[in-house]
Formats: C-alpha cells, structure tokens, sequence
C-alpha cells in the first residue's frame, strides 16, 4: 500500500515522503496514529505540488535576485571637474 508520511518514522522515512509499507502495518500501526495517509490520486497530487513549491522557495532563498541583495541605495559621491583629475600637482592646486 502506498502512503503519505505525516510525520517523520523512524524506520520508514521523514514527513511528506512516499512509500510502499505492507497493508497491516499502514492499517494497524500508521493510520491509527496518524502517522500517515492512504497515497490516493488526489493526495499523490497535492504532496507533488506541495514538494515542488519547497523546492523552488529553496532555490530563491539561495539565490536571491540582486534588487533584494542591497538594503539601502548606494551612497551618491561628489563628482569633480575634469580639471581637477590633472596629473599636475600645480594644476590641481590651482584650479581645485
């Protein structure tokens, strides 16, 4: 029989995961517990969905787009003449 794991199991695998376990033991040990859930269409479509979104919020979190890497605009400098980047230090001194 195939299951959803609700929770983790320590023999059997961590919540959210799929597996096969025999009849007796989803009925008789998983299910009274709430441990698990029967793995029907419905249900192995909403684990899939619920898989893929973790997955891709996952990947955002590690690779943040560059508009969220800064929190606040950079700070704005004073641009000078032209004149005064001159090579000279007599020029620089006159002019600046």
């Amino acid at each position: 029989m195939k299951i959803i794991l609700k929770q983790d199991v320590k023999s059997i695998g961590k919540k959210d995961e799929i597996h096969e376990v025999s009849d007796g033991y989803a009925r008789n040990f998983l299910f009274p517990r709430n441990l698990a859930a029967p793995a029907d269409a419905a249900a192995l479509n909403q684990a899939r969905t619920k898989s893929e979104a973790k997955a891709h919020h996952e990947a955002e979190a590690r690779w943040p787009p560059r508009s969220r890497v800064r929190s606040s605009p950079p700070k704005s400098r004073a641009v000078r003449p032209a004149s005064c980047t001159a090579r000279s230090p007599a020029r620089r001194s006159q002019i600046c």
